[in-house]
């Protein structure tokens, strides 16, 4: 297993990311501005919800574009202008129940918006990049099982299919265009969560909300089993995937895909994380009796391959996770420096990693 350089490689390196102002687009950002990288930015513009982007000055440490995924003239000249060394693809639209409203809007930005990517990588021979999907692409049955990579893709809801789709495509174009000097790599992670989520229609975005109008909330498919993850996990993951394929350290007969989760397959419900998380915040909660159809209730991936390749594994457990979360949105509480607390989580993170 080869050892990574960490810092070092990620020192001065040109970054292209895409939906860099989302929950997990603002982390990633943080992240290689910590790393030394330099950083062009990508993605519609914010829309007020996204405390991180907006409050950790994140746009005065990169080159920011605002643009639609969709609008390939656009994401091609902000691709050639930029250089990138690398790119991360994680525009998206990413929510389950809105591609049930707006199937169509789903499948342009998650599909045609990849191949836009696909087209700009191809185009400039863009030597390592990486295109988040999700856990959701595999043909899930509701059984007790942790997929991996080779398993059977499906989705039953838009969303789903979409990002299924895009890993169809993104195979196809590693065997018909891209060659030894060009590595695209995919990869699939669910049900990541971390300090200064508010995306809508999700669980603890939904519980921040709720504790800030002291409100009650309203927990739907309370028994639900995931693969629950601190953002800055299966973040390394990309990083480390990135960083193996650029320097070419994978072996070329495998695959491009790659699962990252809880290392043991640990999975827990809704009700779970819940329940656990209120320890600290004590806010009111109504479960819902009657589940919801529109997403599955079991899912859970393995990371067997990407720790046997990448040597990548999952450090915080759910109670440090959850501690982490609560402690960044306390920090926001009484009004102290978001960024400076964020780097602080990432600082400690990659001491765990013993990146430099």
């Amino acid at each position: 297993m080869f050892q990574y350089k960490g810092s070092y490689f990620w020192k001065k390196k040109k970054v292209f990311i895409t939906g860099h102002t989302g929950f997990k687009g603002s982390w990633l950002c943080l992240m290689l501005n910590y790393l030394g990288a330099k950083v062009t930015g990508y993605s519609l513009k914010p829309d007020g919800s996204n405390v991180i982007y907006e409050q950790s000055c994140i746009k005065k440490n990169l080159t920011n574009y605002y643009g639609d995924i969709r609008n390939k003239k656009k994401l091609d000249l902000c691709i050639k202008k930029s250089k990138p060394d690398i790119i991360f693809h994680l525009a998206a639209q990413p929510i389950v129940l809105d591609s049930y409203k707006k199937p169509q809007d789903t499948f342009e930005v998650n599909f045609n918006g990849t191949l836009n990517i696909l087209n700009a990588i191809k185009k400039y021979s863009i030597k390592s990049s990486v295109i988040v999907t999700t856990d959701k692409v595999y043909k899930n049955k509701n059984k007790d099982i942790a997929f991996k990579e080779f398993d059977e893709l499906g989705g039953d809801d838009p969303y789903s299919a979409s990002k299924a789709a895009v890993e169809i495509l993104v195979n196809s174009y590693n065997f018909s265009f891209f060659k030894a000097n060009v590595k695209v790599a995919t990869v699939r992670a669910g049900n990541v969560i971390g300090g200064g989520d508010r995306a809508k229609k999700r669980i603890l975005p939904d519980f921040f909300r709720c504790k800030q109008a002291n409100k009650t909330l309203n927990v739907r498919s309370a028994n639900s089993l995931r693969p629950w993850q601190f953002v800055l996990e299966p973040l390394a993951g990309y990083l480390m995937v990135a960083e193996a394929n650029y320097r070419k350290k994978i072996p070329a007969h495998i695959n491009q895909t790659w699962n990252f989760a809880p290392t043991k397959n640990k999975v827990y419900t809704v009700k779970e994380i819940i329940n656990k998380l209120n320890i600290f915040f004590k806010i009111s909660i109504k479960f819902k009796k009657k589940k919801s159809n529109l997403e599955k209730t079991h899912l859970n991936l393995s990371s067997l391959k990407s720790k046997k390749y990448l040597n990548w594994k999952s450090h915080y457990s759910i109670k440090k996770t959850l501690q982490e979360i609560t402690d960044w949105e306390l920090n926001k509480i009484h009004n102290k420096s978001i960024k400076f607390f964020s780097e602080f989580q990432i600082k400690n993170y990659l001491n765990v990693l013993k990146w430099k």
